[in-house]
């Protein structure tokens, strides 16, 4: 949690309200087509400085494209740079995120690192940047439901979501299971809270990965 307090006040301010009373609308497949150029659009106006970007229109489009790589992460260079900003290297910290990107611009933590590396080199202007990608993402993630039962699981799009949410959150995972009912699956994620110790049970509806994974068996 240490290395998202740069994160914690502004964040909590906007999430607590969804976490507490925010109700899941229904997910349509249909509504976010499986567009390419409809990611790449929201991408480059991100990049260029557009402030009004819906995270949540961004996401699904992702997961709707060909890019769409939910357990695509590089482990080794998510290693290498977590290992580089617990070593005041910064700059490496920024080179590796950005790699990150290259593969998968939604990635949470390579925007959080980014972000906390471009502060400690007072570049003001990059971290805000990068803060907004991550608060954007993790409000989208909060605005899918409140987590509290499988009608109301957080959407996500990926595993790496799950746990950037239950960071930024503060919340610790003790068990994690995979549920199936009514057609969608979840998981179901056994938590505690770093400081209250309170034990708290949050669902996320998995079908976007599962789904992903399962037509790659059949490739």
């Amino acid at each position: 949690m240490k290395r998202l307090m740069i994160f914690s006040i502004c964040f909590a301010i906007s999430i607590v309200s969804y976490y507490r009373s925010a109700k899941a609308e229904p997910f349509e497949d249909t509504k976010y087509a499986e567009s390419d150029s409809l990611y790449n659009e929201l991408v480059n106006q991100i990049k260029s400085g557009k402030f009004d970007i819906d995270f949540t229109e961004l996401r699904m489009a992702y997961a709707n494209s060909s890019f769409y790589k939910p357990y695509g992460e590089d482990i080794e260079v998510d290693r290498s740079m977590r290992k580089a900003y617990s070593a005041g290297d910064y700059e490496t910290t920024i080179r590796h995120a950005k790699k990150l990107h290259e593969d998968n611009f939604l990635d949470i933590d390579s925007h959080i690192y980014c972000s906390m590396a471009y502060e400690k080199i007072d570049n003001e202007e990059r971290s805000d940047h990068h803060r907004y990608i991550a608060l954007g993402l993790l409000r989208s993630i909060a605005e899918s439901g409140d987590g509290e039962t499988k009608e109301t699981a957080f959407i996500v799009i990926s595993v790496a979501e799950e746990y950037a949410y239950l960071d930024m959150m503060g919340l610790k995972m003790k068990q994690q299971s995979l549920i199936e009912e009514n057609g969608h699956e979840y998981d179901m994620l056994e938590t505690e809270d770093m400081e209250t110790g309170e034990k708290i049970v949050l669902y996320f509806n998995v079908d976007l990965p599962l789904e992903w994974f399962r037509k790659q068996l059949l490739k």
